[in-house]
């Protein structure tokens, strides 16, 4: 099985048809992120990718010259971009994760698409056979937009609130707001339908979608998300539906990975499972990923920053090179995201693996490998 990126998320359908080249806003973030990206970038040259790549001063660089890590020139870089290009982001005080925050929530990047790709020459952690699936997970919504508070405050709002067993708020406590909309719901739904049938009809994909919520325990907000998910899916016949509870996929996704093709599920559902089936590909450093919106998206490795092993120059940087095969793929350059990423292929293939992977190469030599094969 090959990796490709064309069977893993959809062409950009905003893109403007004249020649003008897309503009890439290309940032490292925090720990590892500016040595993955920077080994990216130095692939994109090598490819002679039609990109205008910009990398505006962001993260600590900027925090110790201006007091912030989000400038104002760098969020109209944002709104000016076509395509984001993002290493990794510390989520402490002293982090970025503003500007991943921005890019999601600001920008409206509401379809995150993981996919899970058996990698030759890499011994999967997970699973028995070949795998490729891919995660469409909404990106907007549930709890991660953070509505917490005290409950007490919550009973005072809402004193007749009480769940399915018939009991009352407690007292005392802390709460969490989860929000599922069918606005939402059915937009992801739709993406998640474009991308299986996309599959289906490249041979990649069975045209077959997992919708998985826990709807016997959340009754009226993943039973929304199932029912619109099922009215948007339906609209294609000649797909496949069918629904599993969220801890019964993660069961599957450990045993039996290569059954799925296309899962579409909530924020935190997806965020959980996307990483259980990046073992599928031999850990979080290799597994690439997207935020796609409807008029931009940014990419982005699975893995953290990582600040145990920053500067030491042995971060992998396959994650964060697929995600650019990703990018590529997004902007309309099939054949370009599927050299990148058949170059990272035949590079692992060839022993360019960093410790993470058994080996002894550095992040510079992997993407010299990779470049060689440009």
């Amino acid at each position: 099985m090959s990796l490709s990126p064309s069977g893993w998320l959809l062409p950009a359908g905003h893109l403007p048809a004249s020649a003008r080249r897309p503009r890439v806003v290309a940032l490292g973030g925090d720990g590892i992120g500016s040595e993955v990206v920077s080994a990216a970038l130095s692939c994109l040259e090598a490819l002679d990718a039609p990109i205008d790549v910009v990398t505006p001063p962001h993260g600590p660089e900027t925090r110790a010259r201006l007091g912030t890590p989000f400038p104002d020139a760098l969020r109209e870089e944002l709104d000016r971009a076509d395509a984001i290009l993002f290493g990794a982001v510390d989520t402490g005080p002293e982090g970025s994760a503003d500007i991943l925050r921005y890019i999601r929530f600001s920008l409206d990047t509401y379809a995150n698409i993981r996919p899970a790709t058996s990698v030759p020459h890499v011994p999967a952690r997970t699973g028995g056979g070949a795998t490729d699936l891919v995660i469409v997970r909404e990106l907007t919504e549930g709890m991660y937009p953070g509505r917490e508070g005290d409950l007490s405050e919550l009973a005072r709002l809402a004193p007749g609130l009480e769940d399915h067993l018939g009991y009352r708020l407690p007292g005392e406590g802390a709460f969490a707001l989860r929000v599922v909309t069918e606005a939402a719901s059915r937009r992801i739904a739709r993406y998640a339908r474009a991308l299986a049938s996309q599959r289906k009809a490249n041979g990649v994909g069975r045209g077959r979608v997992t919708i998985v919520t826990k709807e016997n325990v959340l009754r009226r907000s993943d039973g929304l998300f199932r029912a619109i998910c099922e009215q948007e899916l339906a609209a294609d016949p000649a797909l496949d539906i069918d629904h599993v509870y969220v801890d019964e996929a993660a069961r599957r996704m450990v045993a039996c990975p290569e059954q799925f093709d296309v899962v579409v599920t909530t924020n935190l559902f997806g965020d959980v499972l996307s990483d259980v089936s990046s073992e599928v590909m031999g850990g979080m450093p290799m597994a690439p990923s997207a935020g796609v919106g409807e008029r931009v998206a940014y990419f982005e490795a699975c893995h953290g920053s990582a600040p145990d092993i920053a500067g030491r120059g042995v971060a992998n940087p396959a994650a964060t090179l697929l995600s650019a095969a990703m990018m590529l793929t997004y902007l309309g350059r099939d054949d370009l995201g599927e050299r990148l990423a058949a170059a990272v292929t035949d590079a692992l293939a060839a022993g360019n693996k960093t410790p993470d992977l058994g080996g002894r190469a550095s992040t510079d030599e992997v993407a010299r490998a990779v470049r060689s094969r440009l």
